[in-house]
């Protein structure tokens, strides 16, 4: 896979170095067939930056039913007892993915997130639409408060809420929620999923099945099984 992505062939250039004040990166640059990247910055115990780009330039290469190009782009930043940063990861047709967030020294963190995956149906041909997500998360004295939402094509949508104590590894988690059954289809093939899927789960206690409480409830759902010459209906 690595000789697919360097083309046998691969240069880096570096300059810089690590020292009593911090790091320093004047340059840093890789260049392959498929691959690039390049960094610079310096960051000590009190302040700097670093700066990091890199891309791949065809997807298609790790994902057949992809094709374009995929560049991230990502900085961080110290100042003090707070480090901050951001990365932004494009796709191709329009699909990307956002993280920003910051992080203090005694271990608080804050950090969102907003991501969209445009034509899902390259990968999931009975899903034609968009897929997107977004949510934050929070974490104050080793206690994480979690919020996110997803929405996908055919009224597919889901919401997580809760929180997660780190100190005595309890979560308190609820999933709400419908989907389309046809999302599994690739993971069962032959066999045909088809209908919609409510859910209304929680994750009480410390994770595991046995802290798993909830409903799930199928609306016209129906499976085909070729080898047996079956359909089951709901």
């Amino acid at each position: 896979e690595m000789d697919r992505l360097t083309e046998g062939n691969l240069t880096l250039r570096f300059k810089g170095g690590r020292g009593l004040t911090g790091i320093r990166v004047e340059v840093f640059q890789l260049q392959s067939g498929q691959l690039s990247a390049e960094a610079t910055g310096d960051l000590d115990s009190r302040a700097g930056t670093l700066a990091l780009k890199a891309g791949l330039k065809d997807l298609n290469l790790l994902v057949p039913q992809l094709t374009g190009p995929l560049d991230l782009q990502a900085d961080v930043s110290r100042s003090g007892n707070s480090l901050s940063g951001a990365a932004k990861l494009t796709g191709p047709h329009s699909s990307f993915a956002d993280l920003s967030g910051s992080v203090q020294l005694d271990g608080d963190a804050d950090f969102t997130f907003d991501a969209t995956l445009d034509q899902l149906q390259r990968l999931l041909p009975e899903l034609p639409g968009k897929l997107t997500a977004l949510g934050q998360a929070q974490r104050r004295a080793g206690n994480w408060q979690i919020s996110a939402e997803a929405q996908a094509p055919a009224g597919a949508r889901a919401r997580l809420q809760g929180s997660y104590d780190e100190t005595r590894g309890l979560a308190d988690i609820t999933a709400k929620g419908q989907l389309r059954l046809e999302g599994a289809n690739p993971f069962l093939s032959p066999n045909l999923l088809k209908g919609a899927a409510s859910f209304d789960l929680a994750l009480q206690g410390a994770p595991g099945l046995d802290a798993l409480r909830g409903s799930v409830t199928t609306t016209g759902a129906s499976m085909v099984l070729p080898a047996a010459s079956q359909r089951l209906d709901d």
